[in-house]
């Protein structure tokens, strides 16, 4: 990579465009395997695309540790290329799949510990703040497919248990909508259920709108103001 190269790139994951970025990926994801069908081989080749997309860079964004970059960049890679290449064995993707999962589900902690260090609030702490608040969202969707695998019981009216099921029962329970045409059966579903909405609604009420009312204000000179 030549230096101006690398000093763009410096530049770019420093600043609120690679949060935006990661935020518009992850409304992909959001996006995508909901209007897709889960039976297309092409819906989950793109998903794993932008979730390895959106989990690396987030990580990079964050300035994650080294070795969590890299291994979410290899767990990024193996899906995709265990989804384009024929006859690669399904515990490759299986264990894959699940690497990258939890890279996603450690996501929103990832953003969240960057962001708290800011001692200014900019609009790189308000982008950081609402792709954490999505990439929360993704987690829980996450969490209830792979209760669902475990057992089918768990859930009431789920059509195919894929993603973008999981991605609408998600964001529908963590803003409190509540339709109630896909309902937790077992107790640890809906014990995950009422955790992830208290911690939404937290998130949302205490760090997003936190964020938003000090955007251009230090951290130290408002405390002052506060005191």
């Amino acid at each position: 990579m030549s230096p101006e190269i690398s000093k763009r790139w410096q530049r770019f994951e420093r600043s609120s465009d690679a949060y935006v970025t990661v935020t518009v990926m992850l409304l992909l994801l959001i996006l995508v395997p909901i209007a897709v069908s889960p039976d297309k081989e092409s819906s989950g080749i793109l998903t794993a695309v932008i979730a390895g997309g959106a989990a690396t860079l987030a990580m990079i964004a964050s300035d994650a540790k080294p070795l969590a970059v890299r291994i979410s960049f290899l767990a990024w890679i193996t899906v995709v290329l265990a989804l384009v290449i024929p006859g690669v064995q399904a515990v490759v993707v299986g264990i894959a799949s699940l690497v990258l999962g939890v890279l996603l589900i450690a996501t929103p902690a990832v953003i969240v510990r960057r962001i708290a260090r800011h001692e200014i609030i900019t609009g790189t702490t308000m982008w950081g703040a609402i792709a954490a608040y999505l990439s929360l969202g993704i987690a829980f969707s996450f969490i209830f497919a792979t209760i669902y695998r475990a057992n089918p019981d768990a859930f009431k009216s789920v059509v195919d248990g894929g993603l973008g099921e999981f991605n609408y029962f998600s964001f529908v329970t963590m803003t409190t909508l509540g339709y109630g045409d896909i309902t937790p059966v077992t107790d640890l579903a809906r014990a995950v259920v009422v955790f992830q909405t208290i911690m939404g609604q937290i998130f949302l009420v205490v760090v997003v709108a936190r964020v938003v009312s000090l955007l251009g204000t230090g951290r130290t000179m408002r405390s002052a103001q506060d005191d």
